[in-house]
């Protein structure tokens, strides 16, 4: 591999770590949102529910309450599904965060195995000058 195509790989490998690393902030940003959502949404619900169990709660404000509470108990587990697939949304970030790394860690693997080897080279290319100089006879040997 020459030092070119493996300077084009790690930039390539650099930027899916970057886009995998910015597309988990995003799913983390969104999954935050989501379960405030969710929190919102049971607070809500606790709110109306002691609302109309409040003993100077009158007829109305419990109609109102059994009227409201379906939707309300839609609303809690719509928050709470949207919660959930965003926790799932995270997760897969994560694990493709995880294997651009790896990517990344194969691809600086392999640029320090072929800088070994250029410098094994030299050092075999080194020896064998030197082994053929110290096996020719001296040039002036009068």
């Amino acid at each position: 591999m020459t030092p070119a195509v493996l300077t084009t790989l790690h930039r390539l490998r650099q930027r899916a770590l970057d886009a995998a690393a910015q597309a988990l902030a995003a799913a983390q940003t969104a999954q935050d949102q989501a379960e405030a959502a969710a929190h919102a949404a049971h607070r809500r619900l606790d709110t109306e529910r002691e609302a109309a169990e409040d003993l100077a709660a009158d007829d109305a404000a419990v109609e109102a309450y059994a009227a409201w509470l379906p939707r309300g108990r839609a609303a809690l587990a719509e928050a709470e599904a949207a919660g959930t697939r965003a926790m799932e949304v995270t997760n897969l970030a994560r694990h493709r965060l995880a294997a651009a790394r790896v990517a990344m860690e194969a691809v600086d693997l392999l640029a320090a195995r072929l800088r070994q080897q250029a410098r094994e080279r030299i050092a075999q290319t080194e020896r064998e000058t030197l082994q053929e100089a110290l096996s020719r006879p001296p040039e002036n040997a009068s």
